[in-house]
């Protein structure tokens, strides 16, 4: 089965490490031999953020996580069997919507704020280098997305409407490269994912779509509508390790992989609602 990383959006954030709630109710699975479409290998709760947390990522190497919540403040976090030395506190003057590690050095988190901002914060050096603001006009930056093979990141950006923009930014020059065209319409994008090499991009919208972009051109390729728009969308998307599919999670509990062979084919579901530790309403967040 594949094991994937996720956070739920609950009303706290990490350090008390209660042990998890028993098991729910088993439910039919999706794969031949009721093999699960993935393992929950761990679950605590931690209480040093005082409100939902938004994003939780691991650095490329493994060794430390960051996490982000509304109560402003990104935390770094270490296993007990790797030095401690890149525990440290992030603070914002606005929730954090959105997280991404900077994956060819490991040493450059980013994050996007509620309020334009999108800080780049040096995680040896633990302080922030920069900020670079949004277009005010979609000023919540709602998903970062580095990519793995050049200086480039993508942020899903969204106004205060249902509308929103994909932007990308190179980081050597601190500069906005393109826009990524959204079609039929601009919408909010909540999650976004490269493939290996970088070449392509795979975003989540609100509206319930999973589009893949050519980056080389900035246009999609490809889209279909994977969750229901009406309930939040997708809050989840990723390519699978061999890229032959993506996996997607939405607001509706649906945890799906999706054939890239034949669009918009579903491979397989899997019902996440009421998932333990996920506040009855599934996962708000997905990494392969």
């Amino acid at each position: 089965p594949m094991v994937a990383a996720a956070a739920a959006a609950a009303t706290g954030g990490v350090a008390s490490r209660h042990s998890a709630d028993p098991a729910p109710a088993t439910r039919e699975s999706p794969l031949p031999g009721g093999e699960e479409p993935f393992i929950v290998l761990n679950q605590e709760v931690f209480a040093e953020h005082k409100a939902p947390i938004t994003k939780c990522l691991f650095s490329a190497d493994g060794s430390s996580i960051a996490s982000a919540s509304k109560d402003g403040t990104v935390r770094l976090w270490t296993f007990s069997s790797f030095p401690s030395s890149r525990n440290a506190v992030i603070r914002c003057s606005a929730p954090v919507l959105s997280l991404e590690w900077e994956p060819m050095s490991d040493r450059l988190l980013l994050a996007g704020t509620a309020q334009r901002e999108i800080k780049l914060w040096s995680v040896n050096e633990k302080k922030e280098l920069y900020t670079l603001l949004a277009p005010a006009h979609v000023p919540r930056v709602t998903t970062l997305a580095c990519s793995p093979s050049s200086q480039l990141f993508v942020a899903g950006l969204a106004g205060k409407a249902a509308g929103g923009e994909l932007h990308v930014w190179d980081l050597r020059t601190l500069q906005p490269t393109m826009e990524l065209g959204l079609s039929p319409e601009p919408t909010a994008n909540t999650s976004l994912a490269f493939n290996h090499n970088g070449r392509m991009l795979v975003a989540g919208g609100a509206d319930g779509m999973i589009r893949v972009f050519d980056m080389s051109t900035g246009t999609p390729i490809m889209g279909w509508p994977a969750h229901d728009g009406a309930a939040g969308g997708v809050t989840g998307v990723a390519f699978t390790n061999d890229e032959t599919s993506v996996v997607s999670h939405g607001a509706d509990g649906k945890f799906t992989r999706w054939s890239l062979h034949s669009l918009g084919s579903e491979l397989y579901m899997y019902n996440t609602t009421g998932l333990t530790g996920t506040g009855g309403g599934g996962l708000s967040g997905l990494a392969m």
